[in-house]
Order: structure tokens, then C-alpha cells, then sequence
């Protein structure tokens, strides 16, 4: 039966790695990496050096009584134009931002001088998944829902058994 127990963690480890693999996983990046969002950093530079793709977060994490958080538009983000007041993230200290869909996107630092003077401009640009979220159909997420507890009822009868 010791056969049996190996096969069926066998058969297991399989299942998981294959329905784990076709999970696409997000990347948290923190901008500025252990600076933060802070004057005086090239954040084209830190930007230079990542594939952004669509999922992926950017983390702005600063001192709030110094600094915000502005999404603008390229124009805006060139000219260091701060856009009217409603438009800032939350001054948390801390804004997660998903990058929801390819393309450009660009934030600037609303504080006077900061963007201009100290450099708080940060353009990404966020390239398209490699391979998008499998469409799962009824029946297939239907031969899912019945194959995990088969095999984990495999593993248990093969494992009680030896």
C-alpha cells in the first residue's frame, strides 16, 4: 500500500502545481524601494529598471505631512501642474495603486516645488499579461469543484491505509 501513498501525493502535488500555475500573481512595488516617496530620487531611473505589468501594484509610501499623491496626465505630469484639490489620493502616508490596464500612467508630488524642484514625478508604463486570466466554463469549473475532493480523498484513504 506504500505505493498506493506515494502515487496519490503524487497525483496531488500534480493537481495543485497545475491549477496553482495558471494563477497570475501581482508584484506590490514600493516606490522609491527603501526611500519611499521622498524629494531628491530618480524615480525615472527606479522606474527604468521594472516591468510593470497589469495587476501590479505601486505602493506610495511617505511622510503625509510632507508629501501626497496626485494621478495626472502626461501633459501634467511634463508641466508639474497640480490638478485641482479632489483629485488627490487619500493622505494616508501609505496608497496602493493597481495598475488596472496597459499603457501609460503618470503621479507627481502636489506639495509646491516638490515635483519641480525635488524630483516627486513618477511615469510607468504597464505592459499587458503575458497570458490573460483563463475563462473557465461552467463545465470545467464544474470538473474542477469535483476533481479537489477526489483527490484529496485519495490522499486521506491512501495515507489511513499504510
Amino acid at each position: 500500500m506504500a505505493s498506493l501513498s506515494g502515487a496519490a501525493v503524487s497525483l496531488l502535488a500534480i493537481f495543485m502545481v497545475l491549477q496553482l500555475s495558471s494563477v497570475a500573481m501581482a508584484t506590490d512595488y514600493m516606490v522609491g524601494d527603501d526611500r519611499g516617496w521622498t524629494g531628491n530620487y530618480s524615480y525615472a531611473d527606479w522606474a527604468s529598471k521594472i516591468n510593470f505589468v497589469v495587476g501590479d501594484n505601486l505602493v506610495f509610501k511617505y511622510d503625509n505631512t510632507k508629501h501626497d499623491v496626485y494621478i495626472v496626465n502626461g501633459t501634467m505630469f511634463q508641466n508639474c501642474t497640480v490638478p485641482d484639490k479632489n483629485q488627490v489620493l487619500p493622505r494616508s502616508g501609505y496608497n496602493v495603486i493597481p495598475l488596472n490596464s496597459p499603457g501609460k500612467s503618470w503621479y507627481i508630488c502636489g506639495v509646491p516645488n516638490h515635483c519641480e524642484k525635488l524630483g516627486m514625478k513618477l511615469a510607468v508604463n504597464a505592459l499587458p499579461n503575458a497570458a490573460p486570466p483563463e475563462q473557465k466554463s461552467a463545465a470545467s469549473s464544474l470538473l474542477y469543484s469535483a476533481s479537489l475532493p477526489f483527490f484529496v480523498a485519495m490522499l486521506a484513504a491512501a495515507t489511513i491505509s499504510v
